[in-house]
This record gives C-alpha cells, sequence and structure tokens, in this order.
C-alpha cells in the first residue's frame, strides 16, 4: 500500500493539500473506522490520492469523488496519478457539469441513498454552493460519521485564482469567509449534528448516533455509483475535449471551450443512446417521457433532422460541412430544445473530426449537458424508416421500437391536426411505418415493446428496456407525470408547410401525459371502432395485425 512519501512523490508539487495536512486526513480514517469517503472537489487530484491510499490500508475502503467536468483537462489527470500508485480500484470518479450538487441530486433520486462514514469538503468556497452542498451532504453522512470542511478562512478577495469578475462582487461578499460563515451559521445549528471543532483552516462537524456499518449494502452502493460515474465520464470527455459546453465557476453562463488535441474523441461513440421509434399515436411520447425521467438519460423533443443531416453530408462538395449543420440547426422544430444556435454552428464549424456523427453528438451532448445529466436518447418517428442510416452516423444508437394495435393507434390520430384523415389512409400508414422499422430490425440493434404492455404493467417493460440500452433501473421512471407539464412547456410554434402550428395546438396531442398510463388505452377499438370501419381498416391491414399477435375482429 502507498505511504504518505509514495503519494507526494507522485504528485510532486501539485496543489491543494500538503503532507502535513494529508497525515490528517489518513489518522482521521484510521481513528474513526472509516470505509467510504465522499469528497467533494478534487481540483488537481492530490487530496484524492492522498484518501485513497489511507483507504487502500483498510480491506474495504472506498472513496468517491466529484468535480468539475472542466477538470478533465486536468494534466495529469487523476485517474493517472491513482494509477501510478495503483489504488485506482479504490475510488469513484464524477466528473459533473455544473457542481457536486447535481451530482447529490440524483443521490436523493435513487431507491437506496449512499451512506458515507467521512465528507470531505473543498470546493468553491462560496456560500451559495457550499452551504447548499452542506445541506445536501449532511443526508448521506452515516450516523456518527465526520464532516470536513477545508478552506474556512478562504476569501474571494485572497485567492489567487480568483479571476477578474470579483471586481463586480460587493465588498462584503468578496472579502467573507465563506466556507466558515456555513460552518458557523448552517453547521453549528443543525440538528443531525452532535459536535463541532476547528483546527486551523479546517473544521469538523460530526453527526450524532452510532454507525452500524452493513458491507453487502456498502458493496452494492459502490456498483451503483460506478455504474453511473462511467456513464458521466464519456459525456464529459465528449463534451469538454469534443470542444462543447461548460459551466465555468464565473460567470454563470454557457461559454465555448477552445480546441485542442483530444477532439477525436467526437468520433468516438459513446454509452448506448436509446432511440425510440415507432408508427405515431403508439405510445412513443409516453415511453420518452419515462426514459427521459431517468436520472441518467436526457430525450429532447422529436429532432426529424438527421435523415436532412445526412442528405447534406452525402452531397459532399466545400460546404457540405455547413450545410449539414445548417439542417440541423434549421429544423423547423430547433426552438424546442433551447440551445443557441449560433453557439453551436461555431461549435459544429471549428469541431474535429468534421464527420455527421459528430455534429449530432455536439447536439445530443449539448442537450443532455444542459439537462445535467451524462447520456441523451432520442424519440422521432420518422427514424422508424431511417434506423440504418441513424446506426451508421450514430453505432451507440439503441433501437426501441413500440408497437400498438393499429386500429387503436388510428382511432387515436385522426382528430389531430397532423395524419391520415379516414381510417384507409391510417390503415396505410401505420402498416408503411411499421413494417419499415420490422424489415431493418436484423441491421441494427432493435428492441420490440407492445404498447399494451406499457400501459398495463410498464415496470417490466422500462426493466427490460434498461438492460437493453445500459442502464440501472430507477422507480422515478414511473413518475414521468411530475414532468411532464414542464416538458410538454418546451414545445414551440412550428411552420408546417407554409402553415403556423401553435405550441397549444402542439401540446394538446398529449392530454393525458399528466396521468399514470391508462390500460384503458388499449383495446378502444373494440368500442369505439364501428363494425364498418374495423373492416375497411383490416381489409388493409390485417396480415400484419395477425403477424403482429393482434386479433382480428
Amino acid at each position: 500500500m502507498p505511504e504518505l512519501s509514495d503519494v507526494k512523490s507522485v504528485v510532486g508539487d501539485l496543489p491543494f493539500m500538503s503532507v502535513e495536512r494529508a497525515a490528517l486526513v489518513t489518522t482521521l480514517i484510521h481513528d474513526n473506522d472509516v470505509l467510504d469517503v465522499l469528497e467533494l472537489g478534487f481540483s488537481r487530484g492530490v487530496s484524492t490520492c492522498y484518501i485513497a491510499a489511507a483507504l487502500a490500508e483498510r480491506d474495504n475502503g472506498h472513496l468517491v469523488t466529484i468535480d468539475s467536468a472542466s477538470r478533465v483537462r486536468n494534466k495529469p489527470r487523476v485517474e493517472e496519478l491513482l494509477d501510478r500508485l495503483s489504488i485506482r480500484d479504490r475510488v469513484t470518479i464524477f466528473y459533473e457539469y455544473n457542481s457536486y450538487n447535481w451530482r447529490m441530486r440524483h443521490f436523493l433520486e435513487q431507491a437506496q441513498t449512499p451512506q458515507f462514514d467521512l465528507i470531505f469538503l473543498d470546493g468553491p468556497h462560496s456560500w451559495e454552493i457550499d452551504g447548499f452542498a452542506f445541506l445536501l451532504a449532511e443526508k448521506f453522512l452515516a450516523p456518527g460519521g465526520l464532516i470536513v470542511f477545508a478552506g474556512l478562512h478562504w476569501t474571494f478577495d485572497n485567492s489567487p485564482s480568483a479571476g477578474p469578475w470579483i471586481a463586480d462582487m460587493p465588498e462584503d461578499e468578496r472579502v467573507a469567509e465563506h466556507v466558515n460563515l456555513v460552518f458557523e451559521l448552517l453547521v453549528k445549528s443543525h440538528p443531525n449534528i452532535d459536535e463541532c471543532w476547528v483546527d486551523g483552516q479546517w473544521g469538523y462537524a460530526r453527526k450524532h448516533g452510532v454507525a452500524a456499518t452493513d458491507l453487502s449494502a456498502r458493496q452494492v452502493q459502490r456498483r451503483v455509483l460506478r455504474d453511473q460515474a462511467e456513464a458521466v465520464r464519456v459525456r464529459s470527455e465528449v463534451a469538454v475535449l469534443g470542444n462543447r459546453w461548460i459551466y465555468p465557476a464565473r460567470p454563470r453562463s454557457l461559454l465555448p471551450v477552445s480546441a485542442s488535441d483530444d477532439l477525436p474523441t467526437l468520433s468516438t461513440p459513446g454509452p448506448p443512446a436509446p432511440f425510440i421509434v415507432g408508427s405515431p399515436r403508439s405510445g412513443t411520447t409516453l415511453l420518452r417521457m419515462m426514459l427521459d425521467s431517468h436520472p441518467d438519460v436526457a430525450i429532447p423533443n422529436e429532432t426529424h433532422f438527421i435523415g436532412p443531416v445526412a442528405r447534406a453530408w452525402s452531397r459532399g462538395g466545400e460546404n457540405s460541412l455547413a450545410d449539414s449543420v445548417e439542417a440541423m440547426i434549421g429544423s423547423n422544430r430547433w426552438a424546442d430544445f433551447g440551445l443557441d444556435a449560433q453557439l453551436l454552428r461555431t461549435q459544429c464549424m471549428e469541431a474535429e473530426p468534421k464527420s455527421p456523427g459528430a455534429l449530432l453528438r455536439l447536439f445530443y451532448g449539448a442537450y443532455s449537458a444542459m439537462s445535467g445529466k451524462p447520456r441523451w436518447g432520442d424519440k422521432s418517428t420518422p427514424y422508424t424508416s431511417i434506423m440504418p442510416t441513424i446506426f451508421k452516423l450514430l453505432p451507440e444508437a439503441r433501437f426501441i421500437h413500440i408497437i400498438r394495435d393499429g386500429r387503436d393507434a388510428t382511432l387515436s390520430v385522426l382528430p389531430l391536426w397532423f395524419g391520415p384523415d379516414t381510417i384507409e389512409e391510417g390503415a396505410h400508414w401505420w402498416v408503411k411505418n411499421v413494417s419499415a422499422a420490422l424489415r431493418d430490425a436484423a441491421d441494427v440493434p432493435y428492441l420490440e415493446v407492445r404498447f399494451e404492455q406499457l400501459v398495463v404493467d410498464p415496470e417490466p417493460v422500462l426493466k427490460q428496456i434498461c438492460t437493453f440500452v445500459g442502464l440501472t433501473y430507477f422507480p422515478e421512471m414511473l413518475a414521468y407525470g411530475a414532468r411532464a407539464h414542464a416538458r410538454l412547456g418546451e414545445l414551440k410554434d412550428i411552420d408546417l408547410q407554409g402553415q403556423t402550428v401553435s405550441a397549444e395546438k402542439r401540446r394538446r396531442n398529449d392530454p393525458l401525459l399528466a396521468h399514470k398510463p391508462d390500460a384503458g388505452r388499449a383495446g378502444r377499438w373494440r368500442t369505439e371502432m364501428t363494425a364498418e370501419d374495423r373492416h375497411r381498416f383490416e381489409a388493409i391491414a390485417g396480415t400484419l395485425l395477425e403477424q403482429l399477435g393482434y386479433p382480428l375482429s
């Protein structure tokens, strides 16, 4: 196991923990039988190495550490330092788009919230971030556990690394000891904190109670967090090294990141990306809402632009890149996504490599990052007919084809402002859409699910989908209704063949999304479709209905 001197020889003069402070942490870990540590803010990774080295002396010690996604630009990266010390397996690393508080929000949503014996807080040293961080972190502190607050007397005014923006801060905020304010005003008065003390720049607080560690539960906790961290790492490397957006410490606005030697990561497929396809009114929006409620996945409103991007690129010529970018940004649905078109245009034109897959990853990565999630997907019904094209551009795509009885799908679409106007048109439309996906299913990663099963018993269907795309199932996926209003609120007015379709009209397409799945939506045709209409529909689509196991009337 590495000694303090071994760690010092690896980290050298990198900031921000001295050997003397590292010795204090090591003693703290040993004297308090610490097994699991949460580090909020690892900066250059020096404290991470010292903590992990101390934990390596314990058979079951493990560290979870969280910092900004911009830390993937560190040279050397924290992973490299840990590898040199042969303790990489002791650490789970989260790279977060904004702050560690967002990752802790995900912790709160987990069925089993993680527990830590020691939490080491050494972040931006600001009242608003670290004050909230304490209130969140306390929820994950095991009974009898300790929180260490580093930088008690740090101020923006005396920081050598603070930017010119501090000149605009009010003087009282600039000269205040923010972490000390958190310690004095929030920590000492917290009902769950029994004991507080100060040692120089560090403050200590102990939670009341006596720990009763369940080692098997801790092992499960570590596996779950490792899986989540890996997805976040992939997102962060592609987003930051791939010339996308990151949140700087201040000001809180989206800024482009300059190009780097690592830009080819844009050509590397990320983790599996769910692509929901299906004939319209087959439950694609319902399934999108469920997957989008997963804490790690963001799925935008229908994109529709992959086909146009692919065609623009295939035409070749000196303008193929610009034309492909405009095919994406010029989509009539662009306003739905809430992204800065000019900023993304600039990013696309400057990014390397130049490829349609890289452009699409820039878009999806920006959208998922804006949502604070590490992974992305898509739900667009027109993609039912171009799955092989999408898979060629994005090999990470995993296609989930949701099928609904065509008679019910047609009953659902006929009253709306788009799609077929008659039973016969509805039958032909459904057959064309479903057959296109079935035709190409053997050529792409493909999973078929049924609308009827999703609305009757959604949990097994969602677990099957999660396995297919490499996600951990979360019960929150069934609480999609709480997000429905906000998600539908993203829809904007669009121009459709010269006619404006209002946002309100588009939102009325899905009036039931705020409610639990309604099993009564399955088999509506039996009572709501006339015998004559059933006969006309089945004359066209009967063969496919039977092939899929749907009974004829």
